[in-house]
């Protein structure tokens, strides 16, 4: 029987080509030192709220930050740690556009923030209409114009009618 007997230098040049092998193809990391993913991320707002949904591939709590800018000055948290997600935002102003990123964290204090994203919530006010002017009429032709308090798509319709002179 053949013993081998590593010496100093032998341990030596094995961290070396074990290290050179690690610094080649990495090191893998296990699963549970892993942040979570998150997927399927889909934002439905209203004209006062939003909806975050969204999944994890591990079991996770959330944290949504948001605002008016990227500062974010609100926060809503969801301590459950579970896989499908939905965080509902609640008190915002129509038609404004607000600035959210997601924190989720499992377990273990493994991490994943999202970067900067946006929505925008709904305009279900109606335009004010004012200053309405009728001008330039003549046999075949008319001008009417308006404002309106914000940007609109305009259109007119127009009846046809007939007089007859009796």
């Amino acid at each position: 029987m053949l013993t081998i007997r590593p010496n100093r230098y032998h341990i030596r040049q094995l961290i070396v080509v074990i290290g050179f092998v690690v610094s080649l193809f990495g090191a893998a990391q296990p699963a549970y030192a892993q942040a979570p993913q998150i997927s399927n991320l889909i934002v439905i707002p209203t004209d006062s709220s939003a909806t975050i949904n969204f999944d994890t591939d591990k079991v996770a709590s959330t944290i949504i930050d948001f605002g008016l800018t990227a500062t974010y000055d609100r926060q809503v948290v969801d301590t459950n740690n579970v896989l499908t997600h939905v965080i509902q935002l609640d008190t915002l102003t129509e038609n404004t556009l607000y600035h959210y990123r997601i924190t989720v964290e499992d377990t273990l204090g493994n991490t994943t923030v999202t970067t900067d994203s946006t929505f925008l919530t709904l305009d279900v006010t109606s335009p004010v209409i004012s200053n309405i002017v009728v001008s330039d009429t003549t046999m075949h032709t008319v001008t009417i114009s308006w404002e309106t308090d914000e940007p609109t798509t305009d259109s007119v319709l127009v009846d046809q009618f007939f007089t007859a002179d009796t």
